[in-house]
C-alpha cells in the first residue's frame, strides 16, 4: 500500500484502541508524521507497524506504556533516526503544493478585492512586475518558515503538560507577525521593473491558476487524501 492508503487503513484500525491506548498512540503519531524531512512512505509503514504492535498487546492485555515504554518522545525519536528522508523531488512538489494554495488564495482574494473595489473608487491597477516577483518570494519564504515552526512547535508541545495559553497563543502570535509581513511586504519592497495596467483581473486569474494547479498536483500525486 502507498502512504495514502496506509493512512486510510491507520485510521480505520485506530478505532480498535482503548481510550488510553489511542491517546498514548495518536500522541506518537502526530509527533513522528509531523517530521516533514522524513520520507512519508517510511512514516506510515512505521506507524502502522506500531499500531499493529499494539493492538496485539492490547489483546494481550498489556498497555501502550507496557509496550513503549514510559518515554514516548525518546522512543520516536529513535524511530526517527532510523528513517531515511523524504527525497528532494517529493518534499519539493509538498513545498510546491503549499505555495500554490497560499499565494493563490491570497492572490484572488487581492484581485477580487481590487475588482470589485474598482467600480466604485479609484484603485490603481499598475503592476510592476519585477517588485511583484520579489513580493511573492518573500511571501513564499515568509510561508515556509511559518509552516516549520508551526510543525517543529507542535513536535515541541506534544508530549508536554502545557499551559493553554502558551500551547495556543505561541502560534497565534507567529501567525500575526506572518500576517504583518504578508502586509507590509509590498509597501516596503520598492517598485521596480516594467509595469502592467491590470493589477486586480491580473491578480484574480493568477490566483485562480494557482489553485487549480494544486488541484491538480493534489490529485495526480495523492498529497493529502
Amino acid at each position: 500500500m502507498n502512504a495514502k492508503d496506509l493512512i486510510h487503513e491507520n485510521n480505520k484500525k485506530r478505532k480498535l484502541l482503548t481510550e488510553e491506548n489511542e491517546e498514548y498512540y495518536s500522541n506518537m503519531m502526530l509527533y513522528i508524521r509531523t517530521d516533514i524531512m522524513k520520507s512519508e512512505q517510511q512514516v506510515e509503514e512505521l506507524l502502522m507497524e506500531l499500531l499493529d504492535h499494539l493492538l496485539e498487546a492490547q489483546e494481550e492485555g498489556r498497555s501502550a506504556e507496557d509496550v513503549f515504554g514510559d518515554d514516548p518522545k525518546a522512543y520516536c525519536k529513535e524511530m526517527l533516526k532510523q528513517l531515511p528522508k523524504e527525497t528532494g523531488k517529493s518534499l519539493g512538489i509538498f513545498l510546491l503544493y503549499l505555495g500554490f494554495i497560499g499565494l493563490g488564495w491570497m492572490a484572488i482574494a487581492k484581485g477580487t478585492i481590487e475588482t470589485i473595489g474598482s467600480f466604485f473608487i479609484d484603485i490603481d491597477q499598475e503592476f510592476y512586475v519585477v517588485s511583484s516577483l520579489i513580493t511573492v518570494l518573500v511571501y513564499s519564504l515568509g510561508m515556509a518558515l511559518v509552516v516549520v515552526f508551526l510543525l517543529k512547535w507542535i513536535q515541541y508541545t506534544t508530549f508536554k503538560e502545557m499551559n493553554k495559553w502558551i500551547s495556543y497563543g505561541v502560534p497565534a502570535l507567529v501567525g500575526s507577525l506572518g500576517m504583518l509581513v504578508f502586509v507590509s511586504a509590498p509597501r516596503i519592497i520598492p517598485q521596480m521593473g516594467f509595469v502592467i495596467e491590470a493589477g486586480g483581473v491580473l491578480f484574480l486569474v493568477a490566483g485562480v491558476l494557482m489553485v487549480v494547479t494544486s488541484k491538480l498536483m493534489n490529485k495526480k500525486y495523492r498529497l493529502t487524501e
